[in-house]
């Protein structure tokens, strides 16, 4: 991925930095869509109502000062928080130390990198990353960041049903 003047270039996908700010209500307009789906086998009692864990005061807006806030607060061997979640929506940031111990996940994830570079090894497949740039693991895959800045900081998203969500075929 490139920065070409304001926009982010990469692969088939050109992302503007006015477009990142529209990355909160893309999100709401997917889940959503995702809720109205028949296709889901979720139950709507196992999603989870709407909270802000970040501790931040607008109850549907984390900054990302507030989401580094939370990781100090945890006290886990992951160095990640939950700081929002809603249905089946799970909004977390992440911020390894020297290595990313992370293991493959039961659902769908998106991550939003907000700081640094690296390496992300996604399945197969191994690439550049840079702030900015949005990744996207399968459930079930084996993923890791590598070689990674100090500062490297990113938002990461789950949604969806344990499993993952199939694509459409055809």
């Amino acid at each position: 991925m490139t920065t070409a003047g304001n926009a982010f270039v990469g692969g088939n996908y050109k992302l503007s930095k006015r477009d990142l700010t529209k990355l909160p209500a893309l999100v709401n307009t997917t889940l959503q869509r995702f809720r109205q789906s028949k296709e889901t086998a979720m139950n709507t009692s196992q999603m989870k109502p709407e909270k802000n864990h970040a501790g931040a005061r607008d109850r549907r807006r984390v900054s990302v000062s507030d989401a580094l806030d939370a990781i100090g607060k945890v006290k886990s061997e992951l160095p990640s928080a939950t700081v929002f979640e809603h249905g089946s929506l799970q909004v977390k940031m992440y911020r390894p130390g020297t290595e990313d111990m992370q293991s493959p996940h039961t659902r769908d994830e998106v991550y939003f990198v907000v700081n640094g570079s690296g390496w992300f090894v996604n399945g197969a497949e191994r690439h550049p990353f840079q702030s900015g740039d949005m990744l996207f693991v399968p459930a079930g895959i084996k993923h890791r960041f590598e070689q990674y800045t100090d500062d490297f900081c990113t938002w990461v998203v789950f949604y969806g049903p344990e499993g993952g969500e199939e694509a459409p075929t055809g």
